[in-house]
């Protein structure tokens, strides 16, 4: 998989580059905004309880786990483009149907089909952004790409906290769809990247399994990730309200400063450190900023916390996504996007299933302190297994359609593998 000469300085940011993301961007948003909605609606509006606010978040991405293995192929046969409309439509139906429940019970499938049109989103937008970098550069390419997934993910509630706030569940649901018609209309209106000859979604290719093993371990470093993340987006509406902020605006406002900052000016870190110690850091933010938001419980507190948290977020998705990006053969890339990108939601179903339950049987608090401590098994998985199955750098020889996995391409005394670069 050795890049050719001049694929370091290949252009990262094109036109199709900056459509994709303005349409995850606008995606997102409308993500962000059920972040407050979500929880307030059950436990508020409807009269649920903690766990129900879990149960809610894990209907959205169960349904879009279960979605997974078919994607790769309805990504070959439409395009990512399609793929990227075709969610938007689900997801804008979807949540127009949720502004008029009156029962918890019924938001669940309508969440479960905005967990569809969120997999057909992401998997089209990461799979385009894997496509066209160089492999050198993916990390940097997913990390300029997760601005759009992760500033949408903090400017979401900044919009929606104050119609939350007044119980204007509707409008703020109405405010979200408006995201999403803007998402799928960038996606329409851009770029066709299946009419580029070098698109996989053009080449034949070898059948495969429906998902890739070689998505396996960068997964499930992934899932824990963002399973520990998980009590964050859930529960700080209302702990924000505890220690004294008037509403999440300013403490989600704070994320979205500091992930911005590093996705942007550290862009190629992840690559300069190596993408194994960049994971690893990621981990150690989240773990001490979970930590933090636990045992100090005032708005210094939490803002401490969260620019912690912040910090090892930022540096998650870009690093992770490179490893399983490099361990795929270029014909392959649309299968592991597929397979990697279903343990965001495997992390989201997890994290708001077990978080939901020590929630309830404990606090918030203790659900950040069980975050804290998930973040610490995300980093032992990383220095043991990932680490010594794609090596210092973060290369692993691709798996070659379901084959049995061979040996690292730079072994451990080359100085490549010591340099965090691509395959």
């Amino acid at each position: 998989m050795g890049a050719p000469v001049g694929a370091d300085r290949q252009r990262v940011v094109t036109a199709q580059f900056v459509v994709v993301t303005a349409a995850t961007l606008a995606y997102f948003v409308y993500v962000g905004v059920l972040v407050p909605l979500i929880p307030t609606l059950v436990e508020r509006g409807l009269g649920g309880s903690k766990f129900d606010i879990g149960l809610t978040m894990a209907a959205f991405s169960i349904s879009a786990i279960a979605c997974r293995p078919l994607l790769a192929r309805l990504g070959e046969r439409w395009g990512m483009r399609m793929l990227m409309m075709a969610g938007a439509g689900v997801a804008v139906l979807a949540t127009i149907g949720a502004a008029y429940v009156a029962n918890r019970y019924v938001l669940l499938p309508l969440r479960g089909l905005q967990g569809v049109g969120e997999a057909f989103v992401f998997v089209g937008g990461a799979t385009l952004v894997a496509q066209s970098a160089a492999p050198r550069r993916r990390a940097e390419a997913a990390s300029y790409y997760s601005v759009g997934v992760f500033v949408g993910l903090g400017l979401g509630p900044l919009f929606a906290d104050h119609l939350v706030n007044r119980g204007r569940y509707r409008a703020a649901f109405f405010l979200g769809a408006g995201f999403i018609v803007l998402a799928g209309v960038l996606a329409a209106a851009g770029p066709r990247p299946v009419d580029d000859p070098r698109s996989v979604t053009r080449t034949p290719r070898r059948r495969t399994g429906l998902i890739h093993r070689g998505a396996m371990l960068p997964g499930a470093a992934l899932a824990i990730g963002v399973a520990a993340f998980s009590p964050f987006s859930a529960f700080l509406p209302d702990h924000a309200r505890q220690v004294g902020f008037s509403g999440s605006a300013p403490v989600f406002a704070l994320y979205t400063v500091v992930c911005l900052a590093v996705r942007i000016g550290g862009a190629r870190l992840p690559e300069r450190i190596g993408l194994i110690t960049a994971v690893s850091a990621s981990m150690v933010g989240m773990a001490a900023g979970m930590g933090v938001l636990a045992l100090w419980v005032t708005r210094t507190g939490v803002l401490v916390g969260t620019a912690l948290l912040a910090l090892g977020v930022s540096m998650l998705f870009p690093s992770l996504s490179a490893l399983a990006s490099n361990a795929a053969a270029d014909d392959e890339q649309v299968l592991m996007m597929s397979t990697f990108t279903m343990f965001f939601e495997v992390g989201v179903a997890a994290g708001g299933l077990v978080f939901g339950a020590v929630a309830a049987w404990t606090d918030q608090r203790g659900a950040f302190a069980g975050a804290s401590v998930a973040a610490l098994i995300g980093l032992v998985l990383v220095r043991t297994r990932v680490a010594r199955r794609m090596g210092r750098s973060g290369v692993a020889a691709p798996y070659g359609g379901g084959q049995q996995p061979e040996a690292d391409e730079h072994p451990a005394g080359d100085p490549a593998a010591h340099r965090g670069q691509g395959a």
